[in-house]
């Protein structure tokens, strides 16, 4: 095809969404996977005293326009876009009324870093160390993978639940609120999602739980004995948190009203894990280097979740139908 001008009303398309720190672009892709049409749109980062955040609302916005003016870009109807996939920055959260779509809380990033005394009290207090010990025994008799990482364990201000107990020590109704079920947590996949989708779906994918801190990639469940230590004691049923969907699936359809069609979205992925799959870095050993907003290693493991001496951390890289794939990440 010569360009996106050429572009027949018969011809089908693919867009991807890949919605960053400082900018979201949307691109689209025809069926020999040249690239027709690309929109970037900024977005702004706020904050003081280590403090980083978005307008989760205005995140919503960005996102629409972009692809709004891609689609206009390469003079294409909505209805010839076959299917939508999702990456994103993980491990930013926020908290959102159910009832009404409104967010509560700014989207909270990752870079924040308002956690950083609780994250060098948690990492140096003897309670860790004393895991630290108990997992090295654990793992000397038993040899599995989940003590082996324990016996490094070790907090960052990466991690959702040090940055989400601050957020809701100075808010108790947002506590409430979410154990009343009437407010919803989320990552930026699963905002995004759930807006396109008018809320008809609440999800997210294993990379971006996997990443969150409040996931087990070893027993792929939610982190029932770590959540409670991290939030200080507090607990949030698991029956409250997002449904954990494949990576490549069912994630439902944009709302007619949103982009003028019922675009069906087919992949969820965090940002890592997408720009390890795009290389082709689908084999045990493959790895990548990402510098952006920030610099990442990431290690293709195969179907096996490592354990580091050197402190990378073990994340889900994607999980298709019965393939799950692990990385490595630093």
């Amino acid at each position: 095809m010569e360009s996106s001008d050429s572009a027949s009303e018969e011809e089908r398309f693919v867009l991807s969404l890949d919605v960053g720190t400082t900018s979201c672009r949307a691109v689209l892709w025809d069926r020999e996977a040249k690239m027709v049409g690309s929109v970037s749109v900024p977005l702004d980062v706020t904050g003081t005293d280590g403090k980083a955040t978005q307008d989760a609302e205005g995140l919503v916005a960005s996102t629409v326009r972009a692809i709004k003016k891609v689609i206009k870009k390469a003079k294409l109807s909505p209805s010839q876009v076959d299917s939508l996939g999702i990456t994103t920055q993980r491990c930013s959260f926020l908290i959102w009324d159910k009832a009404t779509g409104k967010a509560l809380t700014p989207l909270v990033l990752w870079s924040d870093m308002r956690s950083r005394a609780r994250v060098d009290l948690i990492n140096y207090a003897w309670s860790t160390s004393t895991l630290r010990v108990l997992a090295t025994v654990g793992y000397f008799f038993s040899r599995k993978r989940q003590l082996q990482y324990a016996s490094m364990f070790k907090v960052t201000t990466h991690f959702i639940p040090l940055k989400l107990q601050l957020v809701l020590a100075t808010n108790p109704a947002l506590r409430k609120g979410i154990e009343e079920g009437r407010y919803l947590f989320g990552t930026t996949d699963t905002w995004l999602v759930w807006n396109y989708t008018s809320g008809r779906v609440y999800a997210t994918d294993y990379s971006n739980v996997s990443a969150t801190g409040l996931y087990d990639p070893y027993d792929m469940k939610w982190s029932d004995d770590i959540i409670p230590m991290l939030l200080g004691g507090y607990f949030i049923p698991t029956k409250l948190l997002p449904e954990i969907r494949d990576t490549s699936g069912d994630w439902g359809f944009c709302d007619e009203t949103l982009f003028g069609a019922k675009i069906p979205i087919h992949a969820v992925v965090g940002d890592q894990a997408a720009s390890l799959f795009g290389h082709c870095a689908w084999n045990k050993g493959d790895c990548k280097m990402t510098l952006g907003t920030g610099g990442f290693l990431d290690v293709n493991t195969g179907d096996q979740c490592l354990a580091n001496t050197q402190h990378l951390y073990p994340l889900i890289g994607w999980k298709i139908g019965n393939e799950i794939n692990y990385m490595l990440e630093a």
